[in-house]
């Protein structure tokens, strides 16, 4: 009896649209059953754990001229369940509309945003100034209207995270230093719902295809939409990487499945940069100090050399041993030093000539006399 064998699989990027909110992929050949098994994953991986930006809480400030006096009514905004002087949206509607506006951040800290405008005026997202660590990725988001002698100022903070944090969950220490003994947001400081997953749907499909003389194996097709902030490439990439964490933290101290394979555990380069630090299993006291380092995923660490390391107190030469040991299972390792590319890069002339072949040596000493001879006679 002829048994199915799962073949090599491989995975294409059937479309994507010029925006780069929207992409197909196709993963196939799978075995029976695993078409539904790595969809259903994926999907809940994509939905729930891709990290992305999000806005965290807001300060809403109104200025008015009055009738008769050169002061200007200033009006803060203290909960979103009101109207705006001089403002069409209502704070609850502002809120939406700012939440909704498509960011990208290039650091891990809490950053901030300015908003100002004057009426009659409709503010958008090319009003907004950001920091420098951001992007606007929609210059014409609409955020509200303001009306005639009427000045808006907003004033937002946003960071990276994961999956759904409701307003009341927000602490205040995380976003701003000068609130580290503060319980709850100052008034005036309004807390938003912050959705931080950049992926927006996932849709799957799960056909049966025929691989030589088998026609039970399966094709799973995935659609992805993004709000931009991510494309769907790099957003089913650290999917994948998520699971693949929980599954390889699942296994243990198991025997490592290149024994039962008989296969040398290799990640692929494109995806080891993407793996937390933790992936490594290093001790708790070890892991702390790279992290210390900002040394927060395997790719921080394979670009550092050795002596980067030792640098800091209590690493010494057992400890990076330790470290490279462990990268070394999953066949990746630190960068050389210095001395040691210069060594490996710069072969000497005499190098060189040892590995030539015999008769191609004499005939470059034959040449050399030759040349050295017709100088003489010139002179």
């Amino acid at each position: 009896m002829v048994r199915m064998e799962q073949k090599p699989i491989t995975i294409k990027q059937e479309y994507v649209d010029e925006s780069g909110k929207y992409a197909v992929f196709s993963i196939s050949p799978l075995m029976r059953g695993y078409g539904i098994t790595m969809g259903t994953a994926l999907r809940r991986a994509l939905l729930s754990s891709v990290q992305g930006p999000a806005f965290t809480d807001v300060e809403i400030r109104t200025l008015q001229k009055k009738k008769g006096s050169n002061e200007p009514i200033v009006t803060q905004i203290l909960h979103e369940f009101t109207s705006i002087p001089g403002v069409v949206e209502t704070a609850t509607e502002l809120i939406l509309n700012l939440r909704s506006l498509p960011i990208r951040i290039h650091s891990r800290e809490p950053k901030r945003i300015l908003i100002e405008g004057v009426g009659y005026k409709e503010v958008c997202g090319r009003d907004v100034i950001p920091d420098l660590e951001m992007e606007i990725l929609d210059p014409e988001h609409y955020i509200c209207t303001v009306e005639k002698g009427t000045i808006i100022k907003i004033e937002a903070r946003c960071m990276l995270g994961r999956g759904y944090i409701p307003a009341e969950q927000h602490w205040p220490p995380h976003l701003r230093p000068e609130w580290a003994q503060l319980e709850s947001f100052p008034p005036g400081v309004i807390p938003v719902d912050s959705d931080f997953s950049p992926v927006k749907k996932v849709a799957m499909n799960v056909e049966q295809i025929r691989v030589e003389r088998f026609a039970d194996y399966e094709k799973l097709t995935l659609e992805i939409w993004t709000n931009g902030s991510v494309d769907p490439q790099q957003a089913l990439g650290e999917a994948a990487d998520i699971l693949w964490g929980y599954f390889h933290t699942v296994r243990g101290d198991y025997a490592p499945i290149s024994e039962l394979l008989g296969k040398p555990a290799i990640i692929p380069s494109s995806r080891a940069h993407l793996l937390p630090i933790s992936t490594l299993n290093l001790p708790k006291r070890l892991h702390n100090k790279l992290t210390g380092m900002e040394i927060r995923t395997v790719g921080d660490l394979i670009d550092r050399r050795p002596s980067d390391l030792q640098k800091v107190k209590g690493m010494g030469k057992e400890t990076i041993s330790r470290v490279q040991m462990a990268l070394a299972q999953f066949g990746l390792s630190m960068k050389k030093e210095k001395d040691e590319e210069d060594k490996e890069g710069l072969l000497s002339d005499e190098s060189l000539k040892e590995m030539e072949p015999e008769p191609e040596r004499r005939e470059k000493k034959r040449r050399r006399k030759r040349k050295e001879g017709s100088k003489e006679d010139e002179a």
